[in-house]
């Protein structure tokens, strides 16, 4: 790659940095009414990419940081988002909560990337279990 190539590159890059993406959690209409250990669960692995609760640590300030933390959230609230659910009907909720477990299970939910930054979200095996009731429960009713 040539010198100007390089310098070029780095220049967009470093201009990107005074361009930041918008962060905004927009207001919640509807909430989550279920029960609190389900709650409690969701929240601490689900809630920062797929509600209008993402809290925005500072690299989500920096580019490219900025960038990948702006489209999972933005992904992840087109996919699912929490903050909608009380005005989901029941065949959607059976529907979502056997898709939360089959990610989960999978291995694809909460994304690597997000688990090595914040160790909290890793999911035990009996808070698995708990989830798994719960989405039992929603296919009985």
């Amino acid at each position: 790659m040539h010198q100007k190539t390089k310098l070029a590159i780095g220049v967009f890059l470093f201009v990107l940095l005074f361009f930041p993406l918008p962060k905004s959690n927009p207001e919640t209409k509807f909430g989550f009414s279920e029960p609190k250990q389900v709650e409690s669960i969701l929240r601490r692995v689900c809630f920062d990419c797929h509600s209008n609760e993402t809290k925005w640590p500072f690299y989500t300030y920096v580019f490219p940081a900025s960038y990948l933390v702006y489209k999972h959230v933005e992904e992840g609230r087109d996919e699912l988002n929490f903050s909608d659910w009380d005005s989901f009907p029941e065949k959607k909720k059976v529907r979502l909560t056997n898709d939360i477990i089959e990610q989960i299970e999978e291995g694809e939910m909460p994304p690597w990337d997000y688990k090595l930054l914040h160790p909290s979200s890793l999911i035990t095996n009996e808070e698995l279990e708990i989830l798994k009731e719960w989405a039992n429960q929603k296919e009985t009713l």
